[in-house]
Formats: structure tokens, C-alpha cells, sequence
């Protein structure tokens, strides 16, 4: 990685772990975490020392987190809080600031759609439910690390 500016939010469009898939460096798709609906947190790559391949020209500068399901859906409380727990971790391993940015340049937590073509060129990712939940994880992320 060049720097840690942060998570990106991404979902899977689908259910079950990716494990299989992202295990296969001949497929080259991988995220960071993933986080199930029941709030299980799988981790893929070494952070911040391994790129996984979540959002292309964006994976030297942020770190990624799939969740299970569809972009019509909103996240689980336990996926809420899965991810919350990620993104303090991050916070406390790299310093990843307690803010919500709909940016690809910002540190804080965006979403892959922010990224376009350059980022893969997935609009719809993570889709709406699920970008508008990010405050609330940003808080948990807070409350978790002491603010």
C-alpha cells in the first residue's frame, strides 16, 4: 500500500463467504474482509503490507470490505457492527479518521461506486441502503475505539 486513507464498502451480490473465490489468485478478486450477514468477519489479505483486488486503481490506498447480500438490501445490525469493528481496528492500526467521504482522494470511509471507471466501474456498489448506513458505523467505529 502507498497510504491508508481508509475502507471502501463494497457488497458481494450474493450470500455465503467468497472464500473460495477470493482464495484463487488466478481470478484476481479479493477484498480485505468480509463481513456475513451474521456478523462473521473473514479476513483475505495482510492489510496495509498486501493489496487485495476490491476496487482496482484504489487498493494502494484503501483497504476493502465486502458484505453479504444484495445492494437492495441494508446491512444487518451484525453486519453493522462487523464492519464497525473493522474499520476501528483500522482506525487504531493506521490511523483512519472517523468520517464518512464519498471520495477516492479523502481519508475516511467511502464506497466503491464513489471510485467509477478507475475503481472497476461498479456505480451501483455497495447501492443506496447500504451507503446510507455508513454514519451509523462511523459512530460504532467510535464508540468502540473511545472516540
Amino acid at each position: 500500500m502507498v497510504e491508508h486513507r481508509g475502507l471502501v464498502l463494497h457488497v458481494q451480490a450474493g450470500d455465503n463467504s467468497p472464500y473460495e473465490m477470493f482464495d484463487d489468485a488466478k481470478l484476481k478478486k479479493s477484498s480485505d474482509f468480509w463481513v456475513s450477514k451474521h456478523g462473521a468477519i473473514e479476513q483475505y489479505v495482510e492489510t496495509g503490507v498486501d493489496s487485495a483486488w476490491a476496487q482496482h486503481e484504489g487498493n494502494a490506498y484503501y483497504a476493502s470490505v465486502e458484505t453479504e447480500g444484495y445492494p437492495t438490501e441494508p446491512l444487518t445490525d451484525a453486519q453493522v457492527e462487523g464492519v464497525a469493528k473493522v474499520y476501528a481496528w483500522g482506525r487504531e492500526t493506521f490511523g483512519w479518521p472517523l468520517q464518512v467521504v464519498d471520495s477516492t482522494t479523502e481519508k475516511g470511509f467511502t464506497y466503491h461506486g464513489a471510485g467509477g471507471v478507475a475503481w472497476c466501474n461498479h456505480p451501483d456498489c455497495p447501492g443506496a441502503l447500504r451507503k446510507a448506513q455508513r454514519p451509523r458505523i462511523i459512530a460504532l467505529a467510535g464508540e468502540l475505539t473511545g472516540g
